[in-house]
C-alpha cells in the first residue's frame, strides 16, 4: 500500500465529501422529480454539531436513511461533511434546520442554544452514541444538559442507560443497525478495525495475539501510516486506510478480533455478523450482549491460550457458523428490524 502524508489524506477526504454534496443533492431532486414522492405528511428534520468520521456519524446516518422510508427527513448538512456519502437520495440536503418541522432529531454535540430552543417544542429527540465520560469530545456536565433538554433520549444500548441513569420515561432503547453486507471471498484471515493509536482499541494486543493463531494474514483497518512495531508475529500484517466501502473490508477476512477495553455499541460486530463473520470479542458489557449469538466469542484476553484457541476453532469452523450468525443478525439487528422500532417510536410521537 502507498503511504500518503495526512494533510494529502484529509484534502482527499474534503474533496470527496465535496463530490458527494454536489452529486447527492442532484439525485435527490431527479429522486422526488420522476418518483414524485416531494414529501411525506410527516417533517423530521435533523441537525448533527459534529461531522467528522467515526462510527457515530455511521450510525446515525443509517437511522436517517431508515426514517427517510416513511418521513420526509431534511437533514442540515455542508459540502465538507462527512455525512455526505453515507446518505441516501431518499433525504432531503438542506443549509439550516426546518423550524417547522413536527420532530427534530438532534446528537448531543449540537448548540446547545438551538437545544434549548427546540426543547421548549416539546418533540426534540436527542441521539447519543458515548457514554457518559467518553466518546463526546465535551464534559460529562455538557452532554447531561443536552440529554435533559431532550423530550426522549434515544441510546443504542443498556450499558448507556447504566451510564447516564435517566429517569424511565425520558430514555429509550434502539440498537443501531446496519445495511447487509455481503461477503464473496475466502479466506484464512484475520480481521481488526480500529485506530492503532487509540489505546481503547487496544489494537496492539490484537495484532500479538492474532499473531499466535493459524492464520495467513493479518488485516488492520483504519489504521494507516503505522509502523508494525507489534511483538507479533511471522504472520503478514498489513494496515489500511479506513475506507467507506464496507465489503472491501470484510471480504478481507474472515473472523473479526476486538480487544477493546470500552464500546457504546460495537458497530464492527453487527457489521460483521451481517456478512456471516465470526468475531471474538473482549469481555466488556456492550459486547456481552452479543454472546448468544452463534460464532461470538467472548474471551477474556489475557489468558493467552484460550484467546489464540478460539481463533484456531473459528477459522476452522467459520463456514459452518455463517448462516447462523446472519440468521441472528437478520432477527435483532437488521434494517427491517430496526426501522419497525423507529417507526413505532416516531409514529407514538
Amino acid at each position: 500500500m502507498i503511504w500518503l502524508p495526512w494533510k494529502i489524506l484529509n484534502l482527499i477526504d474534503t474533496m470527496y465529501n465535496i463530490f458527494f454534496y454536489h452529486k447527492f443533492r442532484i439525485l435527490n431532486f431527479i429522486y422526488r422529480y420522476f418518483t414524485n414522492k416531494s414529501s411525506f405528511d410527516n417533517i423530521i428534520s435533523v441537525h448533527c454539531g459534529f461531522q467528522g468520521k467515526t462510527g457515530g456519524t455511521y450510525a446515525i446516518a443509517n437511522i436517517i436513511n431508515l426514517l427517510s422510508r416513511k418521513y420526509t427527513v431534511k437533514f442540515v448538512t455542508s459540502p465538507t461533511s462527512n455525512y455526505n456519502p453515507l446518505l441516501n437520495k431518499r433525504v432531503t440536503t438542506v443549509k439550516k434546520i426546518d423550524l417547522k418541522a413536527d420532530i427534530f432529531l438532534c446528537d448531543v454535540s449540537t448548540d446547545i442554544n438551538l437545544l434549548r430552543d427546540l426543547s421548549k417544542t416539546g418533540k426534540l429527540i436527542i441521539t447519543c452514541h458515548g457514554l457518559l465520560d467518553t466518546s463526546h469530545g465535551l464534559t460529562s456536565n455538557r452532554v447531561m444538559e443536552a440529554l435533559l433538554l431532550a423530550t426522549k433520549v434515544h441510546f443504542v444500548g443498556q450499558i448507556q442507560q447504566d451510564s447516564f441513569k435517566l429517569p424511565v420515561e425520558h430514555f429509550m432503547i434502539i440498537p443501531n443497525t446496519n445495511p447487509k453486507i455481503n461477503k464473496t471471498a475466502l479466506t484464512s484471515n484475520i480481521g481488526i478495525i480500529g485506530n492503532i493509536n487509540n489505546p481503547l482499541k487496544n489494537i496492539k494486543e490484537a495484532i500479538e495475539l492474532a499473531g499466535k493463531s493459524d492464520a495467513n494474514e493479518i488485516h488492520v483497518w483504519g489504521s494507516p501510516n503505522v509502523k508494525n512495531d507489534c511483538k507479533a508475529t511471522s504472520i503478514k500484517v498489513i494496515f489500511h486506510n479506513w475506507c467507506d466501502n464496507k465489503s472491501k473490508i470484510y471480504n478481507s477476512f474472515d473472523i473479526l478480533i476486538s480487544l477493546s477495553k470500552k464500546e457504546t455499541f460495537g458497530m464492527v460486530v453487527t457489521e460483521a455478523m451481517s456478512a456471516g463473520i465470526p468475531c471474538i470479542l473482549s469481555d466488556i458489557p456492550a459486547f456481552r450482549e452479543f454472546e448468544d449469538c452463534p460464532g461470538i466469542k467472548i474471551v477474556d484476553h489475557k489468558s493467552d491460550d484460550d484467546t489464540v484457541s478460539c481463533l484456531n476453532h473459528l477459522l476452522k469452523e467459520k463456514n459452518t457458523l455463517s448462516e447462523k450468525i446472519i440468521a441472528y443478525w437478520q432477527k435483532n439487528y437488521s434494517e427491517e428490524v430496526i426501522y419497525e422500532k423507529w417507526s413505532r417510536f416516531i409514529d407514538s410521537l
